[in-house]
């Protein structure tokens, strides 16, 4: 559980050092892990563009672990791949 709150607090650390500062990017940031579909619509356009941001955060993180985990699939068991 102490695992699971340290990683949920670090993803949040992450999303707002990775935003440009502004209280709009810091919401919309925040706001991709929260808000998903047309509901981003009812947000301005700068908090939008800080969920799109974030997005790309999203993708590029996730592109990195897949690449770790195949590259390293022969070294770790089974239980440790990334499912494709």
């Amino acid at each position: 559980m102490v695992l699971y709150l340290f990683n949920v607090a670090m993803n949040y650390l992450a999303h707002l050092f990775l935003s440009d500062g502004t209280p709009a990017s810091l919401i919309g940031n925040l706001l991709g892990d929260f808000v998903k579909g047309s509901a981003v619509n009812l947000y301005s356009e700068d908090i939008r563009n800080g969920g799109v941001a974030d997005l790309r955060y999203e993708r590029l993180n996730m592109q990195i672990i897949k690449t770790i985990f195949h590259k390293t699939s022969g070294f770790l068991p089974s239980s440790f791949s990334y499912p494709d």
